[in-house]
């Protein structure tokens, strides 16, 4: 049998909203994710190992983002409460 392949993925998200007004709010959101994946098909295989491979370079996914969100909306028409 193959190893097993093994992946994580971390994430968290925050969002925060304020009502201005009965017509404005504003947003702000935050998002951190984390993924890592371990592949043995992938991890190690160089341009000298394998000769007859054609697509050599790939690598196992392996990222971390920070994003930062700013919005806000404005209701066009009558007002509700």
């Amino acid at each position: 049998m193959f190893p097993d392949l093994e992946t994580t993925l971390d994430s968290f998200n925050l969002r925060v909203a304020w009502r201005r007004s009965a017509r404005t709010t504003f947003n702000l959101s935050a998002r951190y994710e984390r993924f890592v994946m371990d592949d043995w098909a992938l991890e190690g295989v160089q341009p000298d190992t394998i000769p007859v491979v054609l697509a050599l370079g790939a690598e196992p996914y392996d990222y971390d983002r920070f994003l930062i969100g700013l919005g806000f909306s404005y209701r066009i028409g009558p007002e509700k409460f």
